[in-house]
């Protein structure tokens, strides 16, 4: 009868040991912020204004899972590997701080229901790549266009940006490309000067 005791007790203390597997419950990530100190540029208002357009995300992009190329033909989107919140607005976020801190000439707002009548050119950005690529690097590519008020495309350009990942994993994956994203940041802020 002490055996059936003693084997019992091990079982439920391994049940108990077992309830706090990590490997199956997600990790979240969050885009980080360039590491350099984002000071703010004071633009007076006679400045003119240019409007951050929600940004536009091919449909596997737009799923919570972080998205990684296995091969040439074939996406997976991450099951426990997750953004934190949806990226489309953390790159909306990231887009806005950027550009407020990489150029001097407009002032950057983001467009809403007060800014609809407002006459101010808009910057429109469409992803269709934010991935890992199994050849070790992550990708971001689409194509950015400013549009004058109430026209078509003044300005357009595409992007296809590669970095190296420094090392195996998501959070490498997420630090590269947080490093594209201030590579296309960098260039859009060039080109409104």
């Amino acid at each position: 009868m002490r055996t059936w005791t003693i084997v019992l007790f091990i079982i439920l203390l391994n049940g108990c040991a077992g309830t706090g597997n990590n490997a199956t419950l997600p990790v979240y990530y969050l885009l980080p912020l360039p590491e350099q100190a984002l000071v703010d540029k004071a633009l007076p208002d006679s400045a003119p204004l240019l409007l951050v357009a929600r940004i536009e995300l091919a449909d596997h992009l737009r799923q919570p899972g972080i998205v990684y190329a296995t091969s040439t033909t074939e996406v997976v989107n991450a099951r426990l590997h997750q953004w934190a919140s949806p990226i489309a607005g953390q790159l909306s976020q990231r887009l806005l701080t950027d550009l407020r801190h990489k150029q001097d000439l407009y002032r950057i707002e983001p467009t809403s229901e007060r800014t609809g009548n407002i006459a101010a050119a808009t910057l429109h950005l469409r992803l269709t790549k934010l991935n890992g690529v199994h050849t070790g690097h992550a990708e971001l590519r689409g194509e950015w266009a400013i549009t004058a008020s109430g026209s078509s495309a003044t300005h357009s350009s595409g992007f296809d940006i590669k970095v190296a990942l420094t090392e195996d994993g998501y959070p490498a994956l997420v630090e590269a490309l947080s490093l594209a994203v201030d590579q296309l940041t960098t260039a859009i802020a060039a080109d409104l000067q």
